[in-house]
């Protein structure tokens, strides 16, 4: 290991060498140094400056899935586009869920509302990305399986198929 003369001038202890994982060594006797590098401290996330009144109830109904009524309370508000985005959001996320009536556009208010939350315009591919990602229906994964009589009668079909070509083959 390399030797420095370096001194503290707040304490007038002289550290002689770095020891491992650059902290330094200190003299017999003399007080323990910090080390040459501190870790970055990561930053602390912003609080959010203003919730919505209106959030706690729509979190009741979001928290028992029940989109439709998400739908029916935010329309009730008034008009959608005159809400602030993050209920505009909540709107076209409900009414995507369900069933769009003729005239609804719901992609588009999520995508401005997703740009308004962003801070970017509403054209930006960003808005877009994140708009229509937060609407998409549930995927093919997340419907419910099959009724247990219809599994039954496929089970029995497969059996009925697979012992017809062995029978024909055999």
């Amino acid at each position: 290991m390399s030797t420095y003369a370096i001194t503290d001038e707040d304490k007038g202890v002289a550290v002689d060498d770095l020891g491992p994982r650059g902290k330094r060594a200190r003299k017999a006797g003399g007080p323990e140094l910090p080390t040459l590098e501190e870790p970055p401290k990561p930053p602390e996330p912003r609080p959010s400056t203003s919730v919505d009144p209106r959030l706690e109830e729509l979190d009741r109904l979001v928290s028992r899935g029940d989109w439709m009524a998400v739908e029916a309370a935010i329309a009730g508000m008034g008009d959608v586009s005159a809400l602030p985005p993050s209920l505009q959001l909540l709107w076209a996320i409900g009414v995507k869920e369900g069933t769009p009536k003729k005239g609804q556009n719901p992609d588009r208010v999520a995508i401005e509302a997703a740009g308004a939350l962003l801070g970017v315009p509403a054209s930006s591919a960003l808005a877009m990305v994140l708009g229509k990602r937060l609407v998409r229906k549930r995927s093919v994964t997340e419907r419910p399986a099959p009724r247990p009589v219809v599994s039954w009668m496929i089970v029995l079909a497969g059996l009925a198929v697979g012992s017809a070509i062995g029978w024909y083959l055999a």
